[in-house]
């Protein structure tokens, strides 16, 4: 009983707007994360500083359409 209320109220809270506006903040600093792991450990291209980031979280997509004719 105590399982299926703890998962519903999350499921309440992630169906929020606040709920998911944490996710996806959540999600993006897990994923500018790993791209700065990745990132160092290559030799440096670009300086990668979480005081440089602009993050756009509405953009996710699972896939981006590409026109060729901007090849």
């Amino acid at each position: 009983m105590r399982d299926r209320l703890k998962k519903w109220l999350l499921g309440c809270i992630l169906k929020s707007r606040a709920g998911h506006r944490w996710l996806t903040h959540h999600r993006f600093r897990c994923e500018f994360g790993q791209f700065k792991a990745l990132s160092e450990a290559r030799p440096a291209r670009f300086a990668l500083r979480w005081e440089d980031r602009h993050p756009c979280l509405n953009d996710r997509t699972d896939i981006t359409e590409f026109d060729h004719r901007f090849r």
